[in-house]
C-alpha cells in the first residue's frame, strides 16, 4: 500500500508524504499499528468472529489477555487523537487507512464497547450518513435484506459495494440503464 501511495499520488489527497517529518511520523503509526494494534486485533477478530461462525468456543481467556493488549494501544491512540485530528496528523493518511479493516471487524464484537468508550475514537464509528436515491427514479434493493429501499445508509470506513448485479454487492439497482461496472462508496466519518 505504501508504494502505491507513494508511486500513485493524488494531488491534495496525498497518504504518504515527500516532506520527511510528515512522512516519518505517518510510517511510525504505520509500524504502530503493524506491531501493537494488529496482533491483539487479529486475535481477537479469530476469536470472536471466524471461531463462532466455524462451530468453536472462543478462548475466553486469550480474550481477556488480548482485549487488555488493544486496551493499552487504544489509550496510545486516544492521546495522539488529543493532538491532531488523525494519526498522520492533520489529514487522512494511510496510517489511519491501513487501522480500518480490523476496526470494522473489532465493532461487531464486544470490543466495540473498549472503542466506543474512548470519546475521540466514538467518530469513527458512531457517525452515520445516507443517500436518498429517490430522484434517480430507480430501485435500489439491498443485497442482506433483499428488500427495495429509497435510500443507502453508510456506516463509517466501510466501503459499500454497488452494481446491476447481485453477486458480490450490498445493493443493487435493477435497472437496465445502470452500467454493469460496480463502484463503491466510502463514508468518511470525520470529514463528513
Amino acid at each position: 500500500m505504501r508504494f502505491i501511495a507513494f508511486a500513485y499520488p493524488k494531488p491534495g489527497k496525498e497518504h504518504i508524504f515527500k516532506d520527511p517529518l510528515t512522512q516519518g511520523v505517518v510510517a511510525a503509526w504505520i509500524d504502530v499499528q503493524d506491531h501493537q494494534f494488529n496482533p491483539p486485533a487479529l486475535k481477537l477478530i479469530n476469536e470472536l468472529i471466524f471461531k463462532p461462525k466455524n462451530g468453536f468456543t472462543p478462548d475466553t481467556t486469550a480474550v481477556a489477555e488480548e482485549e487488555a493488549k488493544l486496551a493499552k494501544v487504544l489509550d496510545i491512540y486516544e492521546e495522539r487523537l488529543g493532538e491532531s485530528k488523525y494519526l498522520g496528523g492533520e489529514k487522512f493518511t494511510s496510517a489511519d487507512l491501513t487501522h480500518l479493516p480490523n476496526l470494522y471487524y473489532l465493532m461487531q464484537t464486544p470490543m466495540n464497547r473498549v472503542i466506543e468508550s474512548r470519546p475521540r475514537h466514538k467518530p469513527l464509528v458512531i457517525n452515520t450518513a445516507s443517500i436518498h436515491t429517490q430522484p434517480l427514479g430507480l430501485l435500489l434493493v439491498s443485497t442482506t435484506q433483499t428488500s427495495s429501499s429509497e435510500s443507502i445508509n453508510l456506516e463509517p470506513y466501510r466501503p459499500d459495494t454497488i452494481d446491476r448485479a447481485h453477486r458480490h454487492c450490498d445493493f443493487v439497482f435493477e435497472d437496465r440503464r445502470v452500467s454493469k461496472k460496480h463502484f463503491q462508496i466510502l463514508f468518511d466519518a470525520l470529514n463528513s
